[in-house]
């Protein structure tokens, strides 16, 4: 069964986990999130998803709503590039609906959004152009770009529903 999104993990560093986001099977960019860990192991905003397959939705995030606009639902302007617009045409813009992992997930609210490391999640999904090492740590780069750029490409689809992400290793 094909999903509309793809982790396929590397195995896990002592403090993160490394991978590449497929969308509808094509390799789109590199992610990261937490480390793994055992089951009944997991410590709360330090543990990926588990393996499987989740269902896909949208919803605010208080957090990272607030740092992309849309105006159509699908395209994407930045806070900055908001703060810029006369005051009539920001009427015309809405915080954005960020990706969201459903399923059952221990209580965690899982999305996938931008950041550098795993310490910019708390059991979340990153976004970034590459991989790479920032202050001794794993990273990501270029991903506010990179989630800009994903996001037109899947919103239409989760918004109309029964979309899946799996997660698995490569």
């Amino acid at each position: 069964m094909d999903h509309l999104l793809t982790v396929n993990r590397q195995p896990s560093a002592a403090d993160w986990t490394l991978s590449r986001l497929f969308v509808r099977g094509k390799d789109f960019c590199a992610g990261i999130e937490d480390e793994t860990r055992p089951v009944g192991k997991e410590v709360y905003g330090e543990t990926c998803v588990p393996l499987g397959v989740y269902p896909l939705g949208l919803r605010q995030s208080p957090t990272f709503s607030k740092y992309f606009y849309t105006k159509d639902g699908v395209n994407l302007i930045s806070r900055e590039e908001w703060l810029q617009l006369k005051s009539a045409e920001k009427l015309l813009y809405k915080p954005h609906d960020v990706i969201w992992v459903k399923g059952k997930l221990e209580k965690r609210l899982v999305l996938l959004h931008w950041g550098t490391t795993d310490d910019d999640t708390l059991a979340c999904y990153i976004v970034g152009a590459r991989h790479g090492m920032y202050k001794g740590q794993a990273a990501v780069f270029d991903s506010r770009l990179t989630y800009r750029k994903l996001y037109p490409l899947v919103i239409g689809a989760i918004r109309a529903g029964g979309q899946f992400i799996e997660y698995r290793h490569a």
